[in-house]
C-alpha cells in the first residue's frame, strides 16, 4: 500500500491511500511509508511526532516482529521488533543502505529516514520490518514513543 501523509497544525495526521483511494483521519501514526520498495530506488519513510519536535529518534530493522523486546521495568511497553542480527547491525549504523535511521526530529516533529533498495533481483520477495522510537529522558525507559512495525517486502 502506498500512503501519503500530511500533518495538520494540531497534530492530526491525514493519510491518503493509493490502494483504496480513501482518506483516513486517525490518532497520529508515528511512522509511515511514502513509496514502493523498487529495486535501485530510495524507499522513503516518514516520522510524524509533533508533540516531540526537536527530539532524538532511532530507527532499526529486523527480520521478524513476533514477540518483540520488553522495555526495562517499570515501563510495561514492548518494542515490536525481535532481537536478531539485522536489528543489531541497524542499531549500530552498520548498514549503509539505511539512511537517517538516527537523528533529530525537525521543529515540526518530523523526519524522513530512507532505505536505499539494492538493484539486486535475488532480493525479490525478501521481507523485513522497520520500527523505531522517539527518545525523551523524562519518559519511562527514556522512550517517549514506540513506532509501529512496518513490514517491507522487496
Amino acid at each position: 500500500m502506498l500512503t501519503s501523509v500530511a500533518t495538520a497544525s494540531n497534530g492530526t495526521v491525514y493519510t491518503s491511500s493509493f490502494v483504496t483511494g480513501g482518506i483516513s483521519v486517525y490518532e497520529p501514526e508515528a511512522l509511515a511509508l511514502f513509496a514502493y520498495p523498487n529495486p535501485g530506488e530510495l524507499l522513503g519513510l516518514t516520522i510524524v511526532e509533533p508533540l516531540y519536535a526537536s527530539a532524538n529518534y532511532i530507527m532499526v530493522a529486523a527480520l521478524s516482529a513476533n514477540t518483540g523486546i520488553a522495555l526495562p521495568f517499570p515501563d510495561p511497553r514492548v518494542f515490536p521488533l525481535d532481537n536478531d542480527p539485522l536489528l543489531t547491525l541497524s542499531l549500530m549504523g552498520s548498514i549503509a543502505e539505511f539512511g537517517a535511521f538516527q537523528g533529530t526530529l525537525d521543529t515540526a516533529g518530523s523526519a524522513r529516514p530512507f532505505i536505499a533498495i539494492p538493484n539486486n533481483p535475488s532480493l525479490a520477495g525478501f521481507s523485513f520490518f522497520v520500527s523505531g522510537v522517539t527518545l525523551d529522558s523524562s519518559a519511562p525507559s527514556g522512550v517517549a514513543t514506540i513506532y509501529p512495525a512496518i513490514e517491507i517486502t522487496l
